[in-house]
């Protein structure tokens, strides 16, 4: 049987089966689109456990804003369910690739080519197919780091009579549309989300809220929404709150975020203050944040948080919410908290730069090493975008640091196709250097 939050969605889920099908025979792609809130995980959700009921291996992930830009967050997760036999069938250098990458072993020797990491991917991938069809699924793919990017879009490219489905679920004209654009014709099913019905919009909110609304006051809702279900979602928990609503004009924000954040404003202080330090973190656990102020949060279906203590916004909408309403300094309190409890070195130089409000030669320095580990790591484009933060907190009168950081970025940009941007990094550097050492070696990455 159906559950609730999957009515109103036949068309949809018909697309769902016949892709599902469709993958048993050769490689193809279906991609769900549209706006926050109207649905998306919800059917990527059914679709995957649609997939897993029915023997499929499924490798998903699910990146958050805050991971966006954290090196192999996404194919970390990705590749969690992956047995470890299968990882040691792999070719030695494939498997030491994947391994440095997943930070499961230190980098030795040279920078890890990226190239190889994806290779490695195709590889064990394609060793999985050869047991039962494969499903990577990937929800919110807007925000999926740009190095996983990198190497799932090389293997989905050779990918051909495999039994391999790619499922994305992103926001119209978002970037993670872009995995698919190598897919060709009848091969990538696109299905635009679109609003829900009266009904099934009734059906949503009455099994979230627990009872029914009256037709009119519903009618009312599923205008004011747009047939948006987060934001029916949010309209009819505000009428529920406020019982003179239902016969008052709907207390109806201009926009969905609005709508979210004037959810979380009406939460206790240290709840605030607990959700954005949820928000800033990659993976929150009850490790790291106290679990006590969450609660009002979790009461009120803004978080949720399973056995192990990990914690999880129930649209990351909520997360959006709560970092646009908190201030800079609370902010920047929040990911000068984050630093102390993260071990991964280039998640902690992040916090510890969006924790400075100004020039800091230790932050700096941090970003540094953390940007020569992402690129150890074959994930170049990750590095130079690390040393860029290292130049924002490098302090003015540090002229070599600064020029030597300036070369080291233009070349990860070129080492990662950024050409263009590693143009405009080496004419700020030619035009601020006078060691004729760095004009040489500014030169050289020019004329290439």
């Amino acid at each position: 049987m159906r559950a609730p939050a999957a009515v109103g969605r036949d068309a949809e889920l018909a697309q769902v089966d016949l892709f599902l099908a469709q993958m048993r025979a050769a490689s193809c792609a279906l991609s769900l689109e549209g706006d926050a809130g109207i649905g998306k995980t919800t059917l990527w959700q059914e679709a995957i456990d649609r997939a897993g009921g029915a023997g499929v291996l499924v490798l998903a992930c699910r990146p958050a804003a805050a991971e966006a830009k954290l090196s192999f967050s996404g194919l970390s997760d990705m590749l969690a369910a992956v047995r470890e036999p299968d990882f040691a069938a792999l070719p030695d250098l494939q498997r030491n690739a994947l391994e440095v990458a997943l930070l499961r072993a230190a980098p030795e020797g040279p920078a890890l080519d990226a190239r190889v990491v994806a290779t490695a991917l195709l590889t064990l991938v394609r060793e999985l197919a050869g047991q039962r069809p494969v499903l990577l699924a990937l929800d919110d793919a807007q925000w999926l780091d740009g190095p996983t990017m990198g190497v799932v879009t090389f293997a989905i490219r050779r990918l051909d009579s495999e039994p391999v489905g790619v499922l994305c679920a992103s926001r119209p004209r978002a970037a993670g549309i872009g995995l698919l654009d190598s897919v060709e014709g009848e091969r990538v099913r696109r299905v635009r989300v679109g609003p829900l019905g009266l009904g099934a919009l009734g059906e949503v909110i009455a099994d979230r809220l627990g009872r029914s609304l009256p037709r009119p006051v519903l009618a009312r809702i599923a205008q004011a929404s747009r047939g948006n279900p987060f934001y029916a979602l949010e309209v009819a928990r505000l009428v529920s709150d406020d019982a003179g609503a239902a016969d008052a004009r709907l207390p109806v924000p201009d926009d969905v975020r609005t709508l979210a954040e004037s959810r979380v404003s009406k939460l206790p202080t240290t709840t605030q203050r607990a959700l954005l330090r949820a928000a800033v973190l990659a993976d929150p656990t009850t490790r790291a944040i106290d679990a006590a102020p969450l609660a009002a949060a979790e009461a009120r279906g803004i978080v949720r948080i399973d056995e192990r203590g990990r914690i999880a916004f129930v649209h990351p909408l909520f997360a959006a919410a709560i970092s646009a309403s908190a201030s800079a300094a609370q902010r920047r309190a929040a990911h000068r908290a984050a630093a102390e409890q993260v071990a991964d070195p280039e998640q902690r130089a992040r916090h510890l730069a969006y924790s400075a409000d100004r020039a800091d030669r230790a932050v700096a320095g941090e970003l540094d090493a953390a940007a020569e580990l992402a690129a150890s790591r074959g994930a170049p484009d990750a590095a130079a975008e690390l040393l860029e933060l290292a130049l924002e907190r490098t302090p003015a009168r540090d002229d070599d640091l600064r020029a030597e950081r300036l070369l080291r970025a233009a070349g990860l940009q070129l080492d990662a196709g950024g050409a263009g941007r590693a143009a405009e990094l080496l004419a700020q550097l030619l035009d601020a250097t006078t060691s004729d050492r760095v004009r040489a070696h500014g030169l050289r990455l020019r004329a290439t």
